[in-house]
């Protein structure tokens, strides 16, 4: 793994649709099911980052038609594909499959690709299907191929079919939370973004956002004797921050506030002049840089110590963590903050709470809630008119919890915390959590086709992460619903990476299975 940078993608481009498919690699030919593969390889040459899907929507418009099936979609641009039912099944109730058309988008800083235009360039090691310095996209578009291929293989057997496609889920589940409830029509919906073959998902935690604004000021000319310098912390593991929170991996931006902190008090007169990090609210910072004025060989001893403290403490989920320093070209001679907005601004970095912050009373390996510091950036809002208002830091949190009274007291503790210190918050719109009633007639049916099909007892358990199912069963009250999924490492990350063998045992033995059984209850 090398260093990782983010993608930007503020105000896309509307991305196109490839004038031709490349077929399906040499090493995945032999892969089953082959439509899955077929339409996963199809789906990674169309760009579709989150907010700019409009490629992908046309690609499943063009399969419905061309299979005669019916499509509808509601005013925000989530589809549903009506699929007819086996011949003998047509009075069994109508099963909804539901997936995501977006992918997080992040990439290796070494690897030159562009996610408007490119196609997502597949690996394979062993089992498992990666991709080259990007993310995979598997999050979730093995889901959607899973399902598309559930509605035209004609040896799957099942009842009405109905395919549910969602938007822009990666930023804030936004595509469901805007989809016209008249969408769905059937009673069952089997979500397809569980990233664990051995998991029947029956809950998944609430989320909402918060957005912190400090102003700045700056000293009139900078210092004289100091040297500009870069500092950066690269090579983190990164990961979602829901799914992968507990696992205790670097957060760059943490990591990079208790380095200066420290440089701040060793090295006095140290001044910062630029502060970034992190990429998106749902993926852990993997990479945070600052731009300081300090003296040499102090901030060098203290960025060694520090290096040789990091290293130490994540060892084991962290192996390929950098922390470097650089010196730059200081003819510029930029200006720094003044010692009062560096000190209230280290503070607040220090003070703000990160990580896995309980475990959760119902499932103990889970965690309960969670708060990630996810992005930081120094600048000014750029206006209509080019005029750029004051200049602030600004920062970016996610906050998780299955218990949604603990979720809003933690986004409440981030807005005291930062309040305290002279910041504007702003608490952001939430998504609730969700919960399987016990006497969920889908989830009896379910755990005993998974273990018919599989000869194996399924784990019923909640993620950490936000599912829609969430959303879906909040504004469809009557839904019954159930996550499911092959096993898939690493999302929001480029490292993220899904198995051959666990896509064949989910889309060919048991969603087929449970189709089969769903239909036949009637």
């Amino acid at each position: 793994m090398s260093t990782s940078a983010t993608a930007s993608i503020s105000s896309p481009p509307s991305p196109q649709l490839p004038e031709r498919f490349e077929p399906v690699p040499d090493f995945l030919t032999a892969a089953e099911p082959r439509l899955v593969w077929q339409r996963f390889n199809e789906l990674r040459q169309i760009p579709r980052p989150s907010k700019a899907e409009q490629a992908a929507v046309r690609w499943v418009e063009n399969w419905a038609a061309d299979h005669e099936f019916q499509l509808r979609r509601d005013a925000r641009g989530n589809l549903a594909v009506d699929v007819p039912a086996s011949v003998g099944r047509e009075k069994a109730p109508k099963v909804v499959l539901q997936a995501h058309l977006d992918m997080v988008c992040e990439k290796n800083s070494d690897t030159e690709f562009d996610f408007l235009k490119d196609p997502i360039r597949l690996l394979r090691d062993g089992d498992l299907i990666t991709a080259d310095g990007t993310t995979l996209g598997a999050d979730n578009g093995i889901g959607v191929a899973g399902m598309m291929a559930m509605a035209e293989d004609p040896e799957v057997i099942h009842g009405p079919l109905e395919l549910l496609f969602t938007l822009d889920e990666e930023t804030g589940l936004n595509g469901v939370r805007d989809l016209d409830p008249a969408l769905v029509t059937g009673d069952l919906l089997i979500n397809l973004d569980t990233e664990d073959d051995h998991m029947l998902t029956v809950g998944s935690a609430g989320a909402q956002g918060v957005s912190l604004s400090f102003a700045v000021t700056r000293e009139a000319e900078a210092p004289a004797a100091l040297s500009l310098l870069r500092l950066r912390v690269t090579g983190a593991t990164g990961g979602h921050s829901g799914a992968d929170i507990h696992l205790g991996r670097v957060n760059a931006n943490k990591v990079l506030g208790e380095i200066l902190a420290a440089l701040h008090y060793k090295a006095p007169g140290s001044a910062i002049v630029d502060l970034q990090g992190g990429s998106a609210r749902n993926v852990i910072p993997r990479e945070s840089e600052v731009l300081l004025w300090a003296e040499p060989r102090t901030a060098a001893a203290v960025v060694e110590k520090a290096r040789g403290v990091m290293r130490q403490r994540y060892a084991a989920t962290d192996p390929h963590l950098q922390i470097e320093l650089l010196e730059e070209d200081s003819e510029a001679k930029p200006a720094p903050w003044t010692a009062e907005t560096t000190e209230a601004i280290l503070l607040l970095l220090r003070r703000l709470p990160n990580g896995r912050l309980k475990r959760s009373e119902r499932f103990p390996e889970l965690t309960q809630t969670s708060a990630n510091l996810a992005v930081m950036h120094c600048g000014g809002e750029t206006k209509q008119d080019g005029t750029v208002e004051e200049e602030g830091f600004h920062i970016l949190y996610s906050c998780r919890s299955s218990v949604m009274e603990e979720l809003f007291a933690t986004t409440e503790r981030i807005a005291i915390i930062a309040r305290e210190l002279g910041a504007e918050a702003e608490i952001l719109a939430s998504y609730p959590s969700w919960e399987l009633p016990e006497n969920s007639a889908l989830l009896e049916i379910c755990r005993r086709e998974f273990q018919r099909i599989l000869d194996q007892e399924p784990e019923v358990t909640a993620v950490h992460g936000g599912l829609e199912c969430a959303v879906l069963g909040d504004k469809v009250p009557r839904l019954d619903v159930i996550s499911l999924g092959p096993n898939i490492a690493n999302p929001h990350s480029p490292d993220e990476w899904v198995s051959i063998a666990s896509v064949e045992k989910v889309f060919q033995r048991l969603l087929p299975g449970l189709l089969d059984a769903l239909s036949a209850e009637s």
